[in-house]
């Protein structure tokens, strides 16, 4: 599953049953973007405030 700025998919595939997603950034190694953890990190606390509003 590829989040693309979409925290709601990582909640959604925890809805749909999944034990756990995998999420991955290159970190400074990144050929596409600069601030590729920062975006990552960005979507993970997203998606961990809306599973913390669904609780």
């Amino acid at each position: 599953m590829f989040v693309n700025d979409k925290p709601e998919w990582i909640l959604l595939a925890f809805e749909s049953g999944f034990d756990g997603v995998f999420v991955a950034a290159d970190g400074t190694d990144c050929p596409y973007l600069r601030d590729c953890t920062d975006r990552t990190a960005k979507h993970i606390r997203e998606a961990q405030e809306l599973m913390s509003n669904k609780v």
